[in-house]
């Protein structure tokens, strides 16, 4: 696990609606010697339910900002990407995104829980994340633009390299994650009343 001197509490989430029933054990024995990590286990027939146990948990722990991220997307994440986010929500940024290469031709709308910063009063103030198809990010992001104005930034230029699992039910998966993001994707931002092609436009492209 690498240590990243910004990050003070770093969170293992496991919903527990997918687990096989060992993954918060086997975590807790391996995170023995790291002092700032949590795991935590929470019910959710979707990723955003769970998600929102830690969020709101944070929030009361007085948290003002969380990184969401994937274990694929770890190679993305250094301390300069959590300094450059942070200058962003010091210029008025409320969600910050990072652009992973691999998925350029996976969705229309590249802020994503892939790896991405939210300000958590922001997110609080929006109803948190409640998407029963997958794109949790869309509606709160469009929510957030409406209550804020543009203040939705995406961090271009990272080096590093999506994990992709090589099994074949890996490669499934993100067969099916591809073909059917975008038209997920769509049809979330319309449900928040807005499109794609509005909540792009009021994204901010950081090189």
């Amino acid at each position: 696990m690498q240590e990243i001197p910004s990050v003070t509490k770093t969170c293992f989430l496991v919903p527990t609606d997918y687990d096989f029933g060992g993954t918060s054990h086997a975590l807790d024995e391996a995170l023995l010697n790291f002092s700032k990590a949590d795991v935590v286990s929470a019910e959710g027939h979707h990723s955003s339910f769970a998600i929102n146990v830690v969020l709101k948990d944070l929030a009361f722990h007085n948290f003002t900002h969380v990184l969401i991220a994937s274990n694929k997307a770890i190679s993305y994440l250094d301390e300069d990407v959590v300094r450059r986010a942070m200058a962003q929500f010091g210029v008025g940024m409320r969600v910050v995104g990072v652009r992973i290469k691999e998925l350029d031709d996976v969705h229309e709308m590249q802020i994503e829980n892939t790896l991405a910063f939210w300000e958590l009063n922001a997110l609080k103030r929006v109803g948190w994340f409640d998407s029963e198809v997958g794109v949790e990010e869309i509606t709160p992001l469009i929510r957030i633009t409406r209550k804020y104005g543009q203040c939705a930034a995406l961090i271009s230029g990272v080096d590093g390299q999506l994990s992709i699992r090589h099994s074949e039910d890996g490669r499934n998966r993100h067969k099916e994650v591809k073909e059917t993001k975008r038209e997920r994707q769509e049809k979330e931002a319309q449900r928040a009343g807005k499109t794609i092609e509005w909540l792009n436009r009021h994204i901010e492209i950081v090189e």
